[in-house]
């Protein structure tokens, strides 16, 4: 076996800057012979947790004030602040409540974030809502990791059912838990690790989590809820003094400007990226809405992607995703490090992203597969029920309210993880993070009903309590 980890050895022999590439990520073990330059190591009982020290960490106490785990990445609790210190849970270790307690703890939490609860026979790891904070697991060797090269000790053993070739061609996504090494998988979101058998299992939605659908008549209540939660987060967020907010032609980010207006002076810029004939009308709508508002926009160009700046960012995210982003890679590097970038993507769920042609309620499981985005969009035969067995698996974990919501859930359990969770590693010069990834805002969003959902009426509604006056200025 090798003595050190995939990832260092992979830097070494390509002369990368180990703490550049890894920058805000972590491993989990219970080994003592990992040594990691320059990182910082924290110790509960057998549990070693390492970590770049870019990467914010607050401890996780009990209500006898037993350091048991940690909050890594960045987080806004249920009553509006980053966490920054120590947090403490209402029970002790040795109360009956205490593993609901966790769960209910970082139930409320929003943001980019994993929460180890590492005190006494049974530790978990939990993820953010959809895994924005990508991890992954072997449970062979018993590592944990924010990205695969940083979970092995040893080469990686090939997928089969998800050829790398496929990957970089495009022709494949991986889903369902799968990474480009067939034995360490990826955690999907809601879902927790138990640390003593390595088996994930769901921990949101609860049985009595409320995702109703109400009627039309009570979708003005919901809209301003997910207005006041919105804000409540992405101004928590901006006192952080370091986050930048960029802007486009469409409704997400023209939601989360309207949601931190009041305090978006506390922004240090906002900025578009222009690398296609998309992004420039993206860059010029944005443009005239700030100056519409009055706002300084910043403007970042197109520039061609290196061999390093490729080689960096595959082995940051583990080969986790092959796309567009490539392309972008360089554009990064124009902005200055450091900063925490404000995206809008998970705000998706307000379009009914993943129901086109569905019904509430209803499994069309085809559908189900199909909205995994497994295949490539050039692949003419698509087997879809080859999936359909690991489909009906993640099926089943779902409480009843969830199955009439599985299309949402898919797509934030499975889909997400797989896609911008597993990408963010692979931009460390940067800090990305989704004010939206809050369950309390998802399950608000699941509540309106779908046909409010699908013609954008949700977002049109939260834009006339925020910025009403960009009326004029057409979505791109």
């Amino acid at each position: 076996m090798v003595d050190t980890l995939n990832a260092l050895t992979h830097c070494a022999s390509n002369g990368l800057d180990f703490g550049r590439v890894f920058r805000s990520q972590f491993v989990l073990s219970e080994r003592n012979d990992i040594e990691i330059p320059e990182w910082q190591t924290k110790q509960i009982g057998a549990w070693r947790f390492q970590h770049c020290p870019d990467l914010p960490v607050s401890e996780l106490c009990a209500a006898d004030g037993t350091n048991v785990g940690y909050v890594a990445g960045i987080a806004v609790d249920p009553q509006g602040q980053v966490v920054d210190r120590p947090q403490i849970l209402q029970s002790s270790p040795d109360d009956v409540a205490f593993w609901d307690d966790v769960e209910r703890y970082v139930i409320g939490l929003a943001g980019r974030y994993v929460v180890l609860a590492l005190h006494g026979a049974t530790p978990r790891l939990f993820t953010d809502p959809v895994a924005d904070y990508g991890v992954v697991y072997d449970p062979e060797s018993r590592l944990i990791a924010s990205s695969l090269t940083l979970a092995l000790q040893r080469p990686i053993h090939p997928n089969p059912i998800f050829p790398w070739a496929e990957i970089r061609e495009a022709k494949k996504q991986y889903s369902l838990g799968h990474t480009r090494d067939f034995y360490v998988k990826r955690l999907l979101g809601n879902h927790y690790l138990g640390l003593h058998d390595f088996r994930a299992r769901r921990f949101w939605p609860r049985e009595d989590s409320d995702l109703e659908t109400r009627p039309m008549e009570q979708t003005d209540a919901i809209v301003d809820a997910i207005h006041a939660r919105l804000s409540q987060n992405i101004r928590a967020l901006l006192t952080i003094g370091n986050c930048i907010l960029p802007l486009s032609g469409g409704r997400d980010s023209r939601c989360l400007l309207g949601a931190a207006m009041e305090d978006i002076h506390k922004a240090q810029f906002i900025f578009s990226w222009r690398f296609h004939k998309q992004s420039g009308l993206d860059t010029e709508t944005a443009a005239r809405i700030c100056a519409r508002l009055g706002l300084e926009h910043r403007e970042f160009k197109f520039q061609k992607a290196s061999f390093e700046d490729r080689q960096r960012f595959f082995l940051a995210n583990g080969y986790a995703t092959f796309g567009p982003e490539v392309k972008t890679l360089a554009i990064h590097e124009q902005i200055p490090e450091n900063l925490t970038i404000l995206r809008g993507n998970i705000m998706g769920i307000l379009r009914a992203t993943n129901w086109a042609r569905q019904r509430e309620g209803e499994l069309n499981i085809d559908h189900g597969v199909k909205r995994l985005r497994i295949y490539g969009a050039g692949v003419t035969e698509r087997p879809f029920q080859l999936w359909h067995h690991a489909f009906l698996e993640w099926h089943e974990t779902l409480p009843p309210q969830g199955k009439n919501k599985v299309h949402d859930l898919a797509w934030l359990d499975i889909t997400l993880p797989h896609t911008q969770g597993a990408r963010w590693h692979g931009f460390p010069q940067h800090f990305y993070m989704n004010p939206f990834c809050d369950r309390q805002l998802l399950a608000l969003s699941m509540q309106l009903p779908l046909e409010l959902r699908r013609n954008d009426e949700a977002y049109k509604a939260l834009l006339d309590r925020t910025i009403p006056d960009l009326k004029d200025i057409p979505f791109v």
